[in-house]
């Protein structure tokens, strides 16, 4: 048990999904056609550059978007959290590279320090469901 919280049993929803569910959290949830991600690293290798570590959060955002039925062009809000804000152009640059053509979402960057200090950036999103067929990306 969490020290200092109460673990409720869960509750089924029958209009919320969640998606990787863990012992803290899920990556994903999805209620009323609109998905909610958690905060997405570049999980995996390591990252020879700031460039590779952007590309591989925005590859993950990605495979989670695909997975619930969601693409890069239906983002409403993404949150960039950074450790070092000074770093923002470097991210805005692989940003404009992977919504080249895409309708911009709204969006807003922190800088915050990660809870493992090997990840220097990650992504919280809003989307919303895309019809099958219908997705451009």
């Amino acid at each position: 048990m969490l020290e200092g919280y109460v673990l409720l049993p869960e509750i089924q929803h029958p209009d919320i999904r969640r998606i990787e569910t863990g012992p803290l959290m899920s990556q994903a949830t999805i209620c009323n056609g609109m998905a909610f991600l958690s905060g997405q690293i570049g999980a995996g290798a390591p990252h020879d550059s700031f460039d590779a570590e952007c590309r591989a959060v925005m590859a993950r955002v990605d495979q989670l978007l695909s997975e619930i039925g969601s693409a890069r062009s239906a983002l409403l809000h993404v949150t960039v959290h950074i450790t070092d804000i000074s770093m923002m152009p470097q991210f805005n640059e692989v940003w404009r590279h992977w919504l080249d053509g895409m309708p911009l979402p709204a969006r807003v960057a922190v800088q915050t320090p990660m809870v493992d200090p090997d990840f220097r950036v990650a992504m919280t999103c809003v989307a919303s469901l895309v019809p099958q067929g219908a997705r451009n990306d």
